[in-house]
């Protein structure tokens, strides 16, 4: 599953910004992390929102 790759995409770099790795932080930038992942690999793919 891609999910499974993508699914701490966050982790480091909220952990090096805000000291931690809080959920919320890591939704607010994830997603652009995320895009831009896929984009290195000229993927076309479609994110949904769980919640």
């Amino acid at each position: 599953m891609i999910s499974a790759i993508v699914h701490d995409i966050a982790y480091p770099l909220c952990r090096e910004k805000y000291g931690n790795t809080n959920g919320n932080y890591q939704k607010a930038v994830g997603l652009a992390l995320t895009k831009a992942f896929f984009d290195d690999f000229n993927l076309k793919i479609c994110i949904k929102k769980n919640r």
